[in-house]
This record gives C-alpha cells, sequence and structure tokens, in this order.
C-alpha cells in the first residue's frame, strides 16, 4: 500500500514520423535478376528535419534474414533514404521484411517492406533449330521456350541475350512470344 497523492506521473507524448516504403524501380512483383531500389518516403511536412535512416533485415515471424553488407547492397550505406539490393541476391521461393527507422533527433519513424520472391519457373526446356551446324553469321537460329510454368500463374515474357567476351547483348525485348530468330 502507498500513498497514491505523493506518486508523481509524468507523460511524454511520443510523436512519430509518418514515413514508408515504396519500390523505385519495379512493380509490386520483384526480378531478382536486377538491383531492387526501395526509398524511405517520409511526409512532406517531416523531410527537411530528419536527420537519418536506417535499414535493417527482419528475421522475426518466418522471414527469411538477408545480411546487409557491401556484397548485398549497392547504395552507398545503410544510412540513405535508399536500400539497393543488389541483383542475383535475393533468392527465389523466398520472403524477406525490410524496416527503415527514421529520426529528426527526437521523434521516430518506422516502416517495413514484405518482398516475395517467386518460385524460378520451370519444367520448360530451351529448343534451338537447327540443332546441329550452322554457320556462325550466316546461318539463322531459332530459339524456342517451351512448357515453361510459373508458380504464380503470371504469364511469362521471354528475352535472349548474347554474351560476347563478357559484354551482354539483349537481343529481343521481354515478350510472351516463345520463340526468337
Amino acid at each position: 500500500l502507498f500513498d497514491v497523492s505523493s506518486v508523481n506521473i509524468e507523460f511524454t507524448a511520443v510523436k512519430t514520423i509518418p514515413v514508408f516504403i515504396q519500390y523505385t524501380n519495379q512493380d509490386t512483383l520483384v526480378n531478382p535478376t536486377i538491383e531492387l531500389q526501395m526509398e524511405a518516403v517520409v511526409h512532406p511536412t517531416a523531410i527537411s528535419s530528419i536527420t537519418s535512416y536506417f535499414w535493417s533485415s527482419v528475421s522475426d515471424g518466418g522471414f527469411t534474414p538477408l545480411i546487409l553488407n557491401e556484397t548485398t547492397v549497392s547504395s552507398p550505406t545503410l544510412t540513405s533514404r535508399f536500400l539497393v539490393i543488389n541483383r542475383n541476391i535475393l533468392q527465389a521461393n523466398t520472403v524477406y521484411k525490410f524496416m527503415v527507422i527514421v529520426s529528426d533527433g527526437t521523434n521516430t519513424g518506422k516502416a517495413y517492406a514484405v518482398v516475395t520472391i517467386p518460385a524460378n519457373p520451370s519444367d520448360g526446356s530451351l529448343i534451338v533449330v537447327p540443332e546441329n551446324g550452322g554457320v556462325e553469321y550466316q546461318t539463322q537460329f531459332e530459339f524456342r521456350m517451351m512448357n515453361w510454368t510459373s508458380s504464380s500463374g503470371t504469364v511469362l515474357s521471354y528475352y535472349f541475350e548474347a554474351i560476347t567476351n563478357g559484354l551482354s547483348t539483349v537481343l529481343n525485348s521481354p515478350s510472351v512470344a516463345n520463340s526468337f530468330f
């Protein structure tokens, strides 16, 4: 038992900074073969007072953790407004959760982004016609993608590229057509 009249309780209102995360280079379907750019977007009334950003990967709730370091991230630091995950880092059939905390020195805001990478397309084959022979730069080859299926049910699009001496040349724009001459 104690005398509640002598208890001094101090309440501090904690202000939060409104923030959300948006993808800046992809739709909601993430292609792990290109870099993933995310941006912490702060409400316009608070943006000028932001003094820090901190990005992290969250592993609670069954999410796969991703170590954010110079191998996985190409943004200047983990304390910038942008988080850029390098290409071919995110793994197929995996769900990641990223968090950004923003601060103005007194108040903070926090936002999360859940990134789902679907399973790779499967059950298909690449057919090259003619299968044998041909003369370089003279024979016209046809490349056919046959029977590939998407785990998410989306229509697959295809593009073909040639790699010569380590340099990549895209031969066609992404298309739902399954062959290229």
